[in-house]
C-alpha cells in the first residue's frame, strides 16, 4: 500500500498551515509543519498563487 497523500489534500494542508500563521512562510517552514518535499510545496504554492489564492 502506498502512503502517498493525494494532491488535493496536500494543497489543503498547505492552505491550513498558511492560514494559521500570522506571517508569510517559506517552503522550508511549511515543510517543517507537514513534511512534504520542498519541491512539491513550491510547485503547489506557485499554482495556488497563479490561481489567485
Amino acid at each position: 500500500m502506498e502512503d502517498r497523500i493525494p494532491t488535493n489534500l496536500r494543497t489543503l494542508l498547505i492552505l491550513e498551515v498558511l492560514g494559521t500563521s500570522d506571517r508569510a512562510l517559506s517552503p522550508t517552514e511549511i515543510n517543517q509543519s507537514i513534511g512534504l518535499p520542498k519541491q512539491t510545496i513550491h510547485r503547489l504554492c506557485a499554482k495556488l498563487e497563479q490561481e489567485g489564492f
